[in-house]
């Protein structure tokens, strides 16, 4: 594993089409950007074994439609508790 330190706004570049960017640091998180094909999938390593599960039990569903459910449970996950008016709030 080739391990890189980098600032705020600089890029790692891979090969000739990526290009990934530290575009925020706040406190021990870090936000990156990342350019890249469409043909290239990038996803979080959590989505990665719901993803390889899924297809080993023979799932069908397109690529598209497993993320956005991925991503609906975990809004519903972090939601969880919040009162009906908060939810109401942040989907507006």
């Amino acid at each position: 594993m080739l391990v890189l330190t980098r600032k705020l706004n600089q890029e790692v570049v891979i090969g000739d089409q990526i290009k990934i960017k530290v575009v925020k640091i706040d406190g021990n998180k870090v936000r990156i950007g990342i350019e890249a094909p469409e043909n290239v999938r990038i996803l979080r390593q959590e989505l990665v074994s719901g993803f390889e599960e899924s297809e080993s039990e023979g799932t069908s569903a397109p690529l598209a439609s497993r993320i956005a459910k991925h991503q609906f449970q975990i809004a519903e996950d972090a939601l969880e508790g919040t009162p009906i008016e908060s939810c109401i709030e942040l989907a507006s």
